[in-house]
């Protein structure tokens, strides 16, 4: 099993110079160790702000990882921002137990450097804000489960538009859930679950669900 994890700690001090890593776990997710850092933002240093994070995404043999980079030193603006790496390599640097290089999108090309790279905007900070991310078989795009309750779609995975929210406090921590209870990176049909954490009710240690359900098909 291959995660993606933000690195609130990244310099060892405070959580400040937020980063993301990967990790790997070869017992079903009951241990996992850090293979190494992926991502730092363009302004690395003194910004504040959460890089957040989604799961990793798999489409046309490269994994894509979505998150929020920092627009000034001090990190008091954001936009939501992707990674991407050849699946391929990843696998076979997991299997080292290291990282491969992976590159930011950037004024429409891949050659951005993950670390400290320059990076182009994919719309909303939310993108990438602790969210959930799948391939829709019924709507044939990606959509997108993220902060403030919100769903995303898009087509390409650069180009995101809102289809709305449902009705709650701050969530975060999403999972997309088929009704049947499967994942596997897609979403079967034209509904599905969003499982959640209430930025409220942490303490309870209860998560919560909503049904979500798509619009007409596209194909």
């Amino acid at each position: 099993l291959i995660a993606s994890i933000h690195n609130e700690k990244a310099n060892g001090k405070n959580q400040n110079n937020m980063a993301m890593c990967l990790a790997k776990s070869t017992d079903n997710g009951d241990s996992w160790i850090i293979l190494g850092r992926i991502m730092e933002q363009h302004f690395y240093g003194d910004t504040l702000n959460n890089v957040c994070g989604s799961n990793p995404v798999v489409k046309d043999g490269y994994v894509y990882i979505y998150y929020n980079e920092a627009d000034t030193i001090k990190g008091t603006e954001s936009h939501g921002a992707v990674i991407r790496a050849k699946l391929n390599d990843v696998l076979k640097a997991a299997a080292e137990n290291t990282v491969c290089k992976w590159n930011k999108y950037y004024n429409g090309k891949w050659n951005e450097p993950g670390l400290r790279g320059r990076s182009t905007s994919t719309g909303s900070s939310n993108i990438g804000n602790h969210s959930h991310i799948a391939w829709s078989e019924y709507a044939h795009e990606f959509i997108n489960a993220s902060y403030n309750r919100e769903v995303f779609a898009s087509p390409d995975g650069l180009t995101w538009r809102s289809l709305g929210t449902w009705p709650g406090t701050d969530a975060f921590y999403f999972s997309i859930v088929n009704p049947d209870k499967s994942f596997n990176g897609i979403i079967t049909g034209h509904e599905f679950y969003v499982y959640y954490a209430d930025i409220t009710k942490l303490a309870s240690g209860n998560w919560f669900r909503v049904k979500v359900q798509l619009g007409s098909s596209k194909k």
